[in-house]
């Protein structure tokens, strides 16, 4: 796949002029600083095998989450894809083939961004806004084109950890539900995890008797005090 080669040429520019991550007005966002008791469900790596499961709770639940997606993930699962934006989720681009960015070139990092937007647009119809590095690892190249893009990048204040073999469904719950979530929490979690998926349905129930309401990471950063 493609990318625009007038990207290509401004580059150079966009190197040439990078930010530095620590002075550039424009920020990763970790939470939210909101009033209103809402909380973002977030989940990297897709479309997955286990990604309609995750589907079947949240319309059980009432529940909208975003989606980081892979681009080649979307490329074998477009229908599934498409399924995810039609029942009132959110989609965010997470790089075409979950790279350290810390280890492309500048060209390569721009590549990963540019097909990824490419193909969810292609297959979608829909274009991101939000963005999330793989690892949580950014560099200034990236910082420079997420915001010649105007791709905002989301990181979390709450990572449940299910990537590690050694994390339980119970330490997911725990990881979860403690003082670090509250209103304005993007929580980070993987949609072809299992052990997230069981967790959730104690989760969610959980989280709803406090209060909280889920909603996508768009809709939580409209509710962002001014």
């Amino acid at each position: 796949m493609k990318f625009p080669q007038t990207l290509i040429a401004t580059l150079s520019l966009l190197t040439a002029v990078s930010l530095q991550a620590n002075d550039s007005t424009f920020k990763r966002i970790k939470s939210v600083d909101t009033d209103q008791p809402l909380i973002a469900l977030t989940f990297d790596d897709g479309p997955n095998q286990l990604t309609p499961e995750y589907l079947k709770l949240f319309k059980e639940e009432d529940v909208k989450a975003t989606f980081f997606w892979k681009g080649k993930s979307v490329a074998s699962r477009p229908e599934l894809a498409k399924r995810i934006l039609a029942e009132g989720h959110e989609a965010g681009n997470h790089s075409y083939n979950h790279p350290h960015f810390n280890k492309l070139t500048d060209e390569e990092a721009l590549k990963e961004v540019m097909d990824t937007q490419a193909i969810i647009q292609e297959t979608t119809g829909y274009t991101p806004v939000l963005f999330r590095a793989p690892y949580i690892l950014y560099t200034p190249a990236l910082m420079s084109i997420l915001e010649e893009q105007q791709l905002q990048p989301i990181d979390c204040n709450v990572g449940v950890k299910d990537w590690d073999k050694s994390t339980t469904v119970e330490l997911i719950i725990e990881r979860a539900t403690t003082e670090k979530t509250k209103a304005g929490t993007i929580m980070l979690m993987h949609d072809w995890s299992p052990k997230s998926l069981e967790a959730l349905r104690t989760i969610i129930p959980q989280l709803k008797e406090q209060g909280y309401q889920f909603v996508t990471v768009s809709e939580l950063l409209k509710a962002q005090k001014s």
